[in-house]
């Protein structure tokens, strides 16, 4: 009992840490998955097709505004305090006064919004999603933190408490008023909660956060974080461009199918995304002492990846159509063809979470930019000439099309870096 309690609490080696840390990073985000999950199945079958539609629309605008916030900050925080030198605290008071600033100038450009549009359903969910951009963003800032010391542990019991604030808030507030507006005061409560557990535990790091601040940090900050910046504003632009595009051609009720068809994928990426993420802080060492080393853990989880996804997507095709309507019911039936064009992304989305890693850490983020931009170019352009006439399904191709060719692109990419 003893060994096991080590393994799962406390960093040895390099293996055993990284081991451990996905693990946490996979029991939170999967116990986030299924309490979300619940909330989800709950929120579709009762808001129906056109409020949840319109949850799904406003949630994309705001994920737009979140652009504002992220400018590579995260990442470039877990990388610099998992060196553990001695600008590491200076690099936390520096970033976070940097994160709370851009936090703010997210939340009053998402406002604006509201002189623009003229939906009242619309308008009146703004005011909301404002509070939840703005807390969202402050604790994405402090698990990014959490990751760097490598205490995924504690980021998973913040997040499944989180989701269990969601889905018991979510299940009042929809009984008691069935809209959209009722899963978004859902998710403020459980954000707001979150981050005062999160930085509850993390106060130790924010004794002298301001007299640790260093302006002669700002620009090594800014110069490392521009690019994954611009990386992060492209595919946040490219997750949520098609149902912006939907939204201008199509109802709601459109979107709502759309959006839960996207639900399930989202879930079945989420192994690969979490192991990339436990990557981060041991390549980041890597690449600055043992190269080597680096490049075969590398290859060895991209192999890893494909073995495990290849089946998931047969999967998904050959029978994913009756368990998709048993789930969400056969309302959203109009959605299961969207579901198995999309679940084909899997295949060269799992490889390229833990590729764009590697190449941030060896300090080639430019790169992430190409292969983003490359993705968004071609979603956009086919968005725009296939939603018109093809609706939803146009969406879907269009997105299937163009993440496979960016994400093999960022593949080739890698396997020339690596000779």
């Amino acid at each position: 009992m003893e060994k096991i309690k080590n393994f799962l609490f406390i960093n040895t080696n390099t293996k055993q840490t990284v081991i451990k840390n996905t693990f946490w990073l996979f029991v939170g985000e999967m116990g986030i998955k299924v309490l979300k999950a619940l909330i989800f199945i709950y929120a579709i079958r009762k808001l129906g097709t056109t409020q949840w539609g319109l949850f799904s629309y406003v949630f994309a605008i705001m994920t737009f505004f979140n652009i504002i916030s992220d400018i590579g900050l995260n990442s470039v925080l877990t990388k610099k305090t998992a060196l553990n030198d001695s600008n590491q605290n200076k690099y936390i008071s520096t970033s976070f006064i940097l994160k709370l600033g851009l936090s703010l100038l997210s939340s009053l450009a998402l406002l604006s919004v509201l002189f623009f549009i003229k939906d009242d359903n619309i308008k009146n969910l703004i005011p909301i999603a404002t509070i939840l951009l703005f807390f969202d963003t402050m604790k994405c800032f402090g698990f990014s933190l959490n990751q760097a010391f490598e205490k995924m542990e504690i980021e998973a019991i913040i997040k499944i408490t989180s989701s269990l604030i969601l889905i018991i808030s979510g299940f009042f507030f929809i009984k008691t008023n069935p809209t959209a507006s009722s899963l978004f005061y859902a998710y403020v409560l459980s954000s707001v909660l979150g981050i005062f557990i999160l930085f509850l535990n993390l106060k130790k790091y924010f004794k002298n956060i301001i007299s640790n601040f260093s302006k002669n940090l700002l620009f090594p900050i800014w110069k490392e974080a521009w690019p994954i910046g611009i990386a992060a504003a492209l595919g946040t632009i490219m997750s949520s461009i098609d149902i912006v595009i939907l939204g201008w051609f199509n109802s709601t009720e459109q979107i709502g199918l759309y959006s839960t068809a996207q639900k399930p994928i989202q879930a079945l990426c989420l192994a690969p995304s979490l192991i990339g993420v436990a990557l981060l802080p041991v390549f980041s060492r890597f690449a600055l002492n043992n190269k080597e080393k680096m490049k075969h853990t590398t290859k060895r989880m991209v192999a890893w990846s494909y073995f495990f996804t290849i089946p998931i997507v047969i999967f998904c095709i050959l029978l994913g159509g009756p368990i998709f309507s048993f789930i969400f019911g056969h309302e959203y039936d109009g959605a299961i063809l969207i579901f198995k064009i999309m679940s084909l992304t899997i295949i060269t989305s799992a490889p390229s979470f833990i590729i764009s890693k590697a190449i941030f850490a060896d300090g080639n983020q430019k790169k992430l930019i190409q292969f983003i931009l490359i993705s968004i170019i071609i979603n956009t352009i086919l968005c725009l000439i296939t939603i018109p006439y093809l609706g939803i399904y146009g969406a879907a191709l269009s997105v299937t099309i163009a993440q496979t060719i960016g994400n093999m692109f960022l593949i080739i990419k890698y396997n020339k870096l690596l000779n």
